[in-house]
């Protein structure tokens, strides 16, 4: 089963407002674990009209995978 969030790309409607004025971009996601933040530059399906972002299985799996690294406190920084 996919995450929760995650959606068949390309998309061609905003699920949100219906639009289907979506480009892919990459974009800045920010994962947290507890006090530690990762800042993640990401492919995404972005909607123009809403802002709404959708994001790929494998991208969701890399967010799922950098919070546990941050709460295992497993990434250096560099």
């Amino acid at each position: 089963m996919p995450p929760a969030g995650a959606v068949s790309l390309p998309l061609a409607h905003c699920a949100r407002c219906g639009s289907a004025d979506v480009e892919e971009r990459l974009v800045d996601k920010l994962v947290r674990a507890g006090s530690n933040v990762l800042e993640l530059t990401v492919p995404s399906t972005v909607c123009q009209r809403c802002g709404e972002r959708y994001f790929d299985v494998e991208t969701i799996a890399a967010f799922e995978e950098s919070r546990r690294k941050l709460e295992r406190d497993e990434l250096d920084g560099s």
